[in-house]
């Protein structure tokens, strides 16, 4: 046989080798992920299928931790590492502690902001958060930020502060992985300082609010001070395993099959004594990095969540129909509809 024929041959077998070795590499590794995850989806069915428990934490000074630096900065905070963390007594940058003092308002609504969301929060104050129409309808907000990327933006915020007095600054990182910690820390400061008003609304900058039919739903009577939450909410919802999804949550976080009931964070209303109450119990729940879930279904596990006609998904703009005065808020995909939406409550007369 000639030498190079046998040559290649031999390379031939060592290329086959190697194929084999590694088809047989994958085949463990695939093998290994299925099993992985055969013995996950176990744990997850034979797991309770109520409200867990294991996330609430004996009343235990030890177990809090005062470091902004342990705050994660990722989606799910680590099994290992963040056990027993809870949402810990932050400090505030701008603290605006005479937000709730220099005048009594009915309700109080604390708006979840980005840093760099300048024009957002001025397109509020353009419309529905009007200064002198929400002293009218005794209603007030504030805006809630972490810190901004850079020096620069803080320094912005703080003069944005100085301008309006409608911001208040936590210092911890913001991102979408904090905002948990940015609603807990909200109620906690609506508990310290606004306890005079009777109800307190959580709600995001992207979503409009018809302040006349919501004034109108609270002199009704509509909203019970104790016990109850109010907004968009479902009786039940399951984690998403997808490690892609903006919402994923492991197994070793969260082994259940669904999540208890919740109320989505674009609206959530809850009078003196639910936010009280929910705000103490913040301290001995363990933190989940979904804000919905773990506000409304792991911290209020034992108060009532109620669903509210008048809460409006729309991520377009409402042109070219007439506005429905009984929608009291409406999630808008930019801030440029916040102006037209505004402008049709004027005109259908729903003030």
């Amino acid at each position: 046989m000639p030498l190079h024929t046998e040559y290649m041959n031999e390379s031939m077998r060592i290329f086959c080798r190697k194929q084999y070795y590694l088809e047989c590499f994958i085949y463990v590794v695939v093998i290994g992920l299925l099993l992985l995850d055969i013995c996950g989806f176990m744990d997850n069915v034979t797991g309770p299928l109520k409200k867990p428990s294991s996330f609430v934490i004996q009343q235990d000074k030890d177990i809090y931790s005062q470091d902004n630096n342990n705050i994660r900065s990722i989606r799910e905070p680590s099994p290992s590492s963040c056990r027993h963390c809870v949402v810990p007594e932050l400090k505030l940058v701008i603290r605006n502690e005479d937000a709730c003092t220099t005048r009594t308002f009915d309700v109080m609504m604390l708006i979840v902001s980005s840093p760099g969301n300048f024009d957002e929060r001025q397109t509020i104050r353009d419309t529905w958060g009007n200064k002198m129409l929400m002293a009218e309808l005794s209603l007030s907000y504030i805006f809630i930020v972490g810190n901004g990327n850079n020096s620069i933006v803080d320094g912005i915020l703080l003069k944005e502060y100085r301008k309006f007095g409608d911001i208040l600054h936590i210092d911890f990182p913001d991102n979408y992985g904090t905002l948990a910690m940015k609603r807990i820390v909200g109620m906690r400061w609506a508990q310290r300082y606004c306890n005079q008003s009777n109800y307190f609304i959580y709600t995001d900058d992207d979503v409009f609010f018809n302040v006349f039919s919501l004034r109108r739903l609270i002199v009704a009577g509509t909203f019970s001070a104790t016990n109850t939450v109010y907004g968009k909410c479902f009786s039940n919802g399951f984690p998403h395993r997808d490690v892609l999804s903006k919402w994923y949550t492991s197994y070793r976080v969260y082994p259940y099959s669904f999540y208890g009931p919740f109320c989505l964070g674009m609206v959530r209303i809850m009078g003196r004594q639910t936010n009280e109450r929910v705000a103490e119990r913040s301290r001995f729940v363990r933190y989940f990095h979904l804000e919905d879930v773990f506000t409304t279904s792991l911290v209020a596990s034992d108060i009532i969540n109620r669903n509210i006609e008048g809460i409006k998904m729309f991520q377009t703009r409402l042109t070219g129909c007439r506005w429905n005065c009984s929608v009291m808020a409406v999630l808008t995909s930019t801030k440029q509809h916040m102006y037209p939406l505004w402008n049709q409550i004027t005109e259908y007369n729903c003030i």
